[in-house]
């Protein structure tokens, strides 16, 4: 299991991971939760349970049960979806690997991922307004005066402190837990931190990680 809250950099783990060849399972992916992964909010497509547990079977059908395989875990809302019973379990019994990351810099790549999706602030507020456990009016205030004011890695980390981290702090963790502490989220950062998990780097401990 990766474990981590929304917009921590898992999404960058995971594409790292997938271009080294390892088996990746993305349940946000497959929760059909684009705007923010690991959290379902208005414009996301979520499937059903029994297409859910069509595509889980289908793509865990293709692995290789002899390697490992890495997964999006610790997520605060699947939409309503369940895992299956002996996977929960099983993620459960796994080592899972959190990931930790400062505030501003998950900010910092967040506002890069909404440019990069083309989504305005207002429409991320929206979703969040428009959620089954919206914030309150006030703070919704908050965080658009801010972004009004073209602070917008500010209102995200305002945001990611104040409704996403609380909202994922009742998630199970798995039974044994690695932290990597990842100070940058850059390319290389995140090559270099993935690098070390698999074995592949010369040097113990790759610079930003713990």
């Amino acid at each position: 299991p990766l474990v981590a809250p929304p917009v921590s950099g898992l999404c960058r783990v995971l594409d790292v991971l997938v271009r080294q060849g390892e088996q990746v399972l993305d349940l946000a992916a497959m929760a059909g939760q684009h705007l923010v992964p690991g959290l379902t909010l208005q414009g996301d497509d979520p499937p059903s349970q029994a297409a859910f547990e069509t595509a889980l079977l289908d793509a865990m059908r293709r692995l290789n049960p002899q390697r490992p395989v890495w997964i999006r875990d610790g997520m605060a809302d699947l939409g309503g979806l369940a895992l299956p019973p002996a996977l929960r379990d099983a993620l459960r019994r796994s080592k899972g690997v959190t990931l930790e990351v400062p505030l501003h810099v998950r900010a910092s790549a967040w506002f890069e991922r909404l440019q990069a999706m083309n989504t305005p602030m207002s429409v991320l507020l929206q979703a969040f307004s428009a959620s089954s456990a919206p914030p309150i009016s006030q703070t919704l205030e908050q965080w658009r005066s801010l972004a009004n004011a073209g602070q917008i890695t500010d209102a995200l980390a305002a945001i990611i402190k104040g409704y996403i981290d609380p909202r994922c702090a009742g998630v199970p963790p798995s039974a044994k837990v690695e932290v990597i502490h990842l100070a940058s989220l850059k390319a290389d950062a995140v090559g270099a931190a993935v690098n070390g998990w698999l074995g592949l780097s010369s040097s113990a401990v790759p610079n930003g990680t713990n």
